[in-house]
């Protein structure tokens, strides 16, 4: 992440790698997110059959990491979706990635006034999804910029 942020941003070099070094890189991408989307599958299938009591420490560590592979990794799942000509990610999203962010939002709920904010990388949006709003945005607005061509001359 940190290497791609000068060049063109994190999203975007992975969605769309040119150069031999990009598409190596890629690839290493690749393999470790399929090991952490394995990892986080399993773990939030456990989580769910055995939740634990409010307000533990392990379930504390547990939600901060798990948000943090939810927005570091969820954008490359959309990445992947949209560079393969899919659309409607939100439509789509994994059940861990949606039981991930409820656990967020009602572990947020619970701690919101007695827990100090942690840092976060900047690079990473609160909302995991906000390039499947960005690519979804965009193919509406090339929908509609063809809906308004007049005889293959666009107004």
């Amino acid at each position: 992440m940190k290497t791609r942020k000068e060049k063109c941003g994190y999203y975007d070099s992975y969605r769309y790698a040119k150069t031999k070094d990009e598409i190596k890189g890629r690839q290493k991408i690749i393999i470790h997110k399929a090991h952490l989307n394995e990892y986080w599958k399993k773990m939030v299938e456990e989580k769910d059959q055995m939740p634990q009591k409010e307000g533990t420490k392990l379930r504390k560590h547990w939600f901060y990491d798990g948000t943090n592979y939810r927005r570091l990794v969820e954008p490359l799942d959309i990445a992947e979706r949209y560079k393969n000509g899919k659309t409607n990610y939100i439509k789509d999203t994994s059940d861990h990635y949606k039981l991930l962010e409820r656990w967020s939002d009602e572990d947020k709920k619970i701690s919101k006034a007695s827990e100090v904010k942690r840092n976060k990388a900047t690079s990473l949006t609160e909302d995991s999804c906000f390039w499947a709003h960005v690519d979804e945005a965009l193919i509406s607005l090339k929908d509609s910029l063809q809906k308004k061509s007049f005889n293959g001359v666009h107004l």
